[in-house]
């Protein structure tokens, strides 16, 4: 059981879960809010199909995109790829930005 949990941690980027639903988010941010960043989702931008965040558990980087017909956002941006983001939601407060980045 160790061995599942453990090797699941380091899978490549490419292989861990992006898209996420509301719900799902909320749930891990409720799970981590004693992490790094309490558990906050660093905005990074939208696309006509994504909302994209970032945040961090300890060493480990979590990409979340959600999907723009399920999340409103009032103040979309355009999708960052040279920083890592424009200011940080609460999920748990219906994604409002809490602070800026």
């Amino acid at each position: 059981m160790y061995w599942a949990f453990h090797s699941a941690c380091y899978l490549p980027q490419k292989l861990r879960k992006t898209q996420w639903t509301v719900a799902e988010v909320k749930e891990w941010s409720s799970k981590t809010k004693n992490s790094t960043w309490q558990g906050l989702l660093l905005y990074q931008g939208s696309d006509s199909v994504n909302h994209y965040f970032i945040s961090r558990v300890m060493d480990e980087f979590v990409w979340f995109e959600i999907k723009t017909t399920e999340l409103k956002i009032a103040d979309t941006l355009p999708k960052k790829n040279k920083q890592l983001g424009y200011y940080y939601v609460d999920a748990l407060k219906e994604f409002t930005k809490v602070k800026d980045y």
